[in-house]
């Protein structure tokens, strides 16, 4: 599927994470792409992706994820006023 996403000219992948492992990862980073998956609600699956490196990560809770980064004392992005 990388290979596909970098010849349509993108340069981002979205997957849904369920169907998302570390080669498929590293192969679309190997290409040049950004690894961004969706819709990651879950802590347990926010540290596995956080792991492989991904790009980013789309969540319907981000306050999950900004816990796990500071966690692991990762670089945190400005809180937005609501």
């Amino acid at each position: 599927v990388p290979r596909l996403v970098k010849a349509a000219g993108c340069a981002i992948w979205s997957p849904n994470f369920r169907y998302l492992d570390e080669p498929a990862v590293r192969e679309a980073q190997a290409l040049g792409l950004q690894v961004i998956p969706w819709t990651v609600n879950q802590p347990a699956d926010m540290a596995r992706l956080v792991d492989w490196k991904v790009d980013g990560l789309i969540t319907d809770f981000p306050d999950r994820l900004r816990e796990l980064m500071q966690a692991r004392a990762m670089d945190l992005p400005p809180r937005y006023p609501r």
